[in-house]
């Protein structure tokens, strides 16, 4: 037997049940009430509790019939209305994902394709159009590891994709042609020409004669071309050595080997991009439509296409490039093409930082996986709007780092947050379907990091290190692992003229600012601001180092929400800190402006906060002697 699944679906006071085969998809609005069931077999009850994930969060099963051979499991019925709503603000194909104690591996999925209310579809085009107007730094900061101009590096290629290593290769290639075309690596050759006037005075023309014997004839002195032992002999063509550059060797080999395997790999993910932009229709299961919501893959597939024919843009204008360069050196440094030649540093590569740099972008990009920007572990398959609402978020917070603060982007990785490892966690290769979540600036004056969803756990002995963050809630570690919090983004800010970071932690919300301030701003002040605390030196527990909780909400009023009088609140005439503030930040350009001015605000505020303290302690220090 395996596991099956059923929908019971509530909508306008009706209920109907679907069975989901695994092949299948039901179709449902975001307002339904939903219950979900799931029958397990026998062969699978010693396998732990049962529990559902849907996105990333976890659901209770209880028990609702058992027998030897079956039991069945459902969802809990909430006296709460709004908590039988499992789908709402979810918009298009979502995974509904059965688990057990014990297994990281969900034994079984159904799958569900939501539609939306008109309002939450037309806020998701518009994100969606800021999403796809704004692809390249997207791309750049969600997959790509950055780097600054002038070298392809030597960096880690964990998080890097194949396609952004070429494109820093062609283009470190084109900036150092010159250099490449000038000094390359060869070795001589002789070539044998027969002439009337020749000499064969070399090893190789010298046995060319001794080899062709027959061909000579005793001649007299005046007419002889070839004296041996003081006689005199004729033949009628004399060879000649000519001297040549082999530019056939291992070094140019690698180079012309790149140039051809990059073009056969970009025609291919061009190719894929292609066939990745049509997708088959499914058999949906579920209520006859309703001209009341909409579905996420009619709003989609503009921008999937939108997205898709950028990346065709740009694979196409790398062909041209790659192409241009193997033309070149064809014609200036020939040599044979061997399918994926691994560059080594030989002694004449090594003697030129040049070649040195070019190999090792090369070595990386051989063992560098491929992008797959049509597949739907990215931008199609944001199907809960508010982790749309999130990535439109995190693109606005770097840009406005960057607008405030005058800094470039050094790095962009994946970090994990795994309970045994301490808060700064520990940086791996990009797992399937997620992106970046640590970001860093620097410039001469400031050093700013970004880290997207952290875990912050309560103290662990032997885990948690010296400038931690720990949460001190009395909340306990439950069946799903030990208890941590997990904001959307903090932001680290240090610079050489202070003596302490400034520390901002922002939340975003896809809800309206009444919805914020009464049902999360005191929660979320408790949680972040006055349950988060920093591990000092000799391991006692400091003062919260985080100066401001940042709230961004999406829809309702424009002005800023706090319980402070204006006076108090940050940009204020007294501003106090710690404090809360609710902000209404949507997808569009303006945000980038009205965040920059906030966080300058700050910098400010806490640069001044930092001198006096500075001032204080020069007095105390005067009076005490």
């Amino acid at each position: 037997m395996s596991i099956e699944w059923t929908l019971e679906i509530e909508r306008n006071n009706t209920v109907e049940a679907f069975h989901v085969a695994q092949n299948e998809t039901v179709q449902v609005n975001e307002t339904d009430f939903i219950r979900i069931l799931v029958d397990i077999p026998s062969d699978l009850f010693d396998s732990g509790n049962p529990y559902l994930v849907l996105g990333d969060v976890p659901y209770d099963l209880e028990v609702i019939k058992s027998s030897d051979t079956n039991r069945k499991y459902g969802t809990a019925i909430s006296s709460k209305a709004y908590e039988n709503q499992l789908f709402y603000n979810y918009f298009g194909e979502s995974e509904i994902k059965l688990f057990f104690d014990g297994y990281e591996e969900a034994v079984s999925v159904m799958n569900v394709d939501i539609k939306a209310r008109p309002a939450n579809a037309e806020m998701a085009v518009d994100m969606l159009n800021f999403l796809s107007s704004n692809v390249d730094d997207v791309l750049l900061l969600c997959f790509s590891k950055s780097r600054k101009s002038g070298g392809t590096g030597s960096g880690d290629s964990d998080s890097i994709t194949k396609l952004s290593i070429l494109k820093d290769i062609l283009e470190y290639i084109y900036e150092n042609q010159g250099t490449l075309l000038r000094d390359y690596r060869f070795k001589w050759s002789t070539e044998i020409s027969l002439t009337g006037h020749g000499q064969p005075s070399g090893p190789d023309s010298v046995k060319y004669v001794l080899n062709n014997l027959d061909k000579i004839t005793h001649s007299t002195p005046s007419e002889a071309n070839i004296r041996f032992n003081n006689r005199s002999y004729k033949v009628e063509n004399i060879p000649k050595e000519i001297l040549n550059q082999d530019t056939d060797v291992f070094e140019n080999r690698v180079i012309f080997s790149f140039l051809h395997s990059a073009k056969d790999f970009l025609y291919k993910i061009r190719a894929s991009s292609i066939k990745g932009s049509f997708s088959p229709k499914k058999r949906l299961l579920g209520y006859e439509e309703s001209s009341n919501f909409v579905s996420f893959d009619n709003v989609l597939s503009v921008y999937k296409d939108k997205i898709i024919n950028h990346h065709i843009r740009d694979i196409d204008f790398q062909i041209v490039k790659v192409n241009k360069l193997i033309s070149l050196f064809r014609n200036k440094i020939g040599a044979k093409f061997i399918p994926n030649l691994m560059p080594r540093i030989t002694q004449f590569i090594a003697s030129r930082p040049t070649y040195i740099s070019l190999f090792r972008g090369i070595h990386r990009w051989y063992l560098s996986s491929a992008p797959n920007i049509s597949d739907n572990s990215f931008l199609f398959g944001l199907r809960n709007l508010s982790t749309i609402y999130e990535l439109c978020c995190l693109l606005l917070l770097n840009k406005s780092i960057e607008d405030a603060f005058k800094v470039d982007l050094s790095s962009s990785e994946y970090l994990d947050y795994s309970e045994n490892l301490p808060y700064s966690g520990l940086r791996c290769n990009l797992p399937n379907g997620k992106i970046n979540n640590f970001y860093n600036y620097k410039s001469k004056d400031f050093n700013i990091s970004i880290r997207h969803e952290p875990r912050i756990y309560q103290y662990r002995e032997g885990v948690s290190a010296s400038g931690d963050l720990i949460n001190i809630s009395n909340r306990r570690d439950n069946k799903y692992g030990k208890y941590y919090v997990c904001p959307d983004y903090i932001v680290s800010i240090t610079s050489p003229i202070w003596d302490e970071e400034l520390l901002i932690v922002l939340d975003a919300k896809y809800k309206s600012s009444s919805n914020v301030r009464n049902y999360d701003f005191d929660s979320l002040e408790l949680k972040y601001l006055r349950n988060i605390y920093s591990v000092k030196e000799n391991h006692s527990v400091g003062f919260s180092p985080i100066k401001l909780l940042l709230i961004m909400y999406a829809h309702g009023v424009d002005s800023s929400i706090s319980n402070l009088h204006r006076r108090h609140r940050l940009g204020g005439d007294l501003p106090v800190y710690p404090q809360t503030l609710g902000q209404k930040i949507f997808p569009k350009t303006e945000s980038i402006s009205k965040l920059s001015k906030l966080f300058v605000s700050l910098s400010e505020n806490h640069h001044e906060e930092v001198k006096r303290r500075v001032l204080m302690n020069r007095e105390s220090k005067i009076f005490s002697m």
